[in-house]
């Protein structure tokens, strides 16, 4: 019996080292500068969300809202701001009054590199979603404003949703939902 316990741990921490790197070891800065520690978010499905940063995107905006108002807190909702999408520090604060304005109550990252392309200055984060290698399910690069990453409970990649594949579509509760 205790040589079953001995190679079960040996067994567990092989394919934690296998995974990669765990999501809930990253941390970022939101969008007044303040670190976000992932490990406070274990146990809970994640959305992460190329978001908008202008008016411009207001029928993405409305989608995220009403996303939201349809979920509540089951699913925690981040929008990452892109700096390839249109994040500068200069338009922080008309940023911050758009989302505030429509009352869209997310946590906004603060301006990332999110593009593969980017090599070393792509965000720990972003390289967790979109490098294979880490999250063990999706090599795809970031694609731009509406682009979805879904984290299940268990800290796992369920799945990434094009941009074009509004927030309401049933294939979108699909990925939020599953284990």
């Amino acid at each position: 019996m205790k040589h079953y316990f001995s190679l079960l741990l040996i067994s567990t921490l092989l394919t934690i080292t296998a995974r990669g790197q765990d999501i809930y070891g990253i941390s970022f800065n939101d969008i007044d500068g303040n670190t976000v520690s992932l490990n406070t978010l274990q146990g809970k499905r994640i959305l992460f969300l190329i978001a908008p940063v202008n008016e411009a995107d207001s029928t993405r905006l409305n989608e995220i809202k009403d996303f939201h108002r349809v979920h509540g807190d089951s699913i925690v909702v981040i929008g990452i701001m892109s700096i390839e999408d249109g994040y500068s520090a200069a338009n922080k604060s008309a940023i911050k009054s758009l989302y505030q304005s429509r009352e869209i109550t997310i946590t906004l990252s603060e301006g990332m590199q999110t593009l593969k392309s980017s090599g070393a200055s792509q965000a720990a984060l972003m390289k967790w979603l979109t490098d294979r290698s880490q999250n063990h399910r999706s090599g795809v690069d970031a694609e731009g404003i509406g682009q979805k990453f879904f984290i299940s409970p268990f800290g796992r990649l369920n799945g990434v949703i094009p941009a074009a594949t509004p927030l309401l579509d049933p294939l979108v509760w699909v990925m939020a939902y599953r284990q």
